[in-house]
């Protein structure tokens, strides 16, 4: 062994070795890291505007939707529950009798999600903030447009798509055209910003677009006009606020929530004309973070809280019923909400629910 190792075999061995290390070097040096994948131009086909980023898919089809995919907003359409789930990077579609998921769609940090024009409409805010529209039939993504510097909650009405953002220059409402996907205008609002976008929510119907941002104030833009009027009403303690809550305009109605309470607003003038919550009316205190208006039923309201659903009469301006703690053991709160045909859905911290109300008179 020794001789060899003195002998011509080492220095075979030796250049050998050197080769081997400079081709390694040679490789490493032209490593470059491999390009992230931009946002395909507005219009841009199926084909290329459905292809994303892997995600890891947590949702399963066929299976109910737990809390491990993070759901944080739902929408009713095309006959289907939608569901923005955001931990798990899906938007995922639920079948309404069974409460099992139909289908997933991959999307990056989704957040806002609505239904309209054919399409259901979602607000992706991760590396690059965007609208997509999505074809419900298809589950592609059809179209993707980019959206401030944050995107964030979305309604559809009145002729346009209609999203809540964040932008260099502060907080705005952008109006897409559902047609074309084109941004028809970008509507400032001078609101202060506390974290993030902004704006917690929107929602539109006929002449208005109702928006609340994050200090607790509330806005409301012509759909006609594109201008946006600060209320002379906020929703309470801009100090003690702490959970986003909802905005729901539908039947004529408008009605908004926060953690403490919830305020019913007059269209035409955009003043406060009920106010519920801790100092009246039997609404209790809570945290409180969603109202939805049930269909074919306009009189009817349910503002959720951690004491549970509380079913409001609009004809009244009452709370008319209360269904404690209408949740999985172990769920504290509801953090959405929306009302179908006979059933309310609710994200809880257990994940997406069905509350059949059912008993209530």
């Amino acid at each position: 062994m020794r001789q060899w190792w003195r002998g011509p075999g080492r220095t075979a061995v030796l250049v050998g070795a050197a080769v081997l290390v400079l081709v390694v070097v040679g490789r490493v040096g032209s490593w470059r890291p491999v390009p992230q994948p931009t946002n395909p131009p507005v219009g841009a086909s199926a084909a290329t505007a459905g292809t994303l980023p892997p995600t890891t898919v947590l949702a399963v089809v066929g299976k109910p939707v737990d809390n491990s995919v993070g759901a944080r907003q739902m929408a009713l359409g095309a006959g289907s529950l939608w569901v923005a789930a955001e931990a798990s990077n899906q938007v995922v579609r639920v079948d309404q009798v069974s409460g099992l998921a139909t289908g997933v769609i991959p999307v990056r940090q989704p957040l806002g999600i609505a239904a309209g024009y054919g399409a259901i409409w979602v607000t992706s805010f991760g590396e690059h903030p965007a609208l997509l529209r999505i074809d419900p039939v298809s589950l592609r993504v059809t179209a993707r447009i980019s959206i401030g510097d944050i995107a964030a909650t979305v309604a559809a009405g009145a002729g346009a798509v209609w999203v809540a953002c964040g932008e260099g220059n502060g907080p705005s409402v952008q109006r897409v055209d559902p047609a074309t996907g084109q941004v028809t205008a970008r509507i400032g609002l001078a609101s202060r910003v506390v974290t993030g976008c902004g704006v917690w929510n929107v929602a539109v119907e006929g002449r208005w677009a109702w928006v609340g941002d994050e200090a607790g104030s509330l806005w409301r833009i012509g759909t006609a006009d594109n201008r946006a009027h600060k209320l002379p009403v906020s929703l309470s303690g801009s100090s003690s606020w702490a959970q986003p809550g909802s905005v729901v305009a539908a039947s004529g109605m408008v009605w908004a929530a926060s953690n403490l309470e919830l305020l019913r607003l007059d269209p035409a003038s955009g003043r406060a004309v009920v106010r519920l919550g801790a100092a009246g009316r039997g609404t209790g205190g809570g945290s409180g973070v969603a109202v939805t208006v049930v269909p074919g039923r306009p009189g009817t309201v349910w503002w959720a809280s951690s004491a549970g659903l509380r079913r409001v009469d609009s004809h009244r301006n009452q709370v008319t019923m209360t269904i404690p703690k209408p949740y999985p053991a172990g769920s504290t709160v509801i953090q959405d909400l929306v009302a179908g045909a006979s059933r309310l859905w609710a994200i809880t911290d257990q994940g997406v629910v069905r509350i059949d109300p059912t008993g209530a008179p």
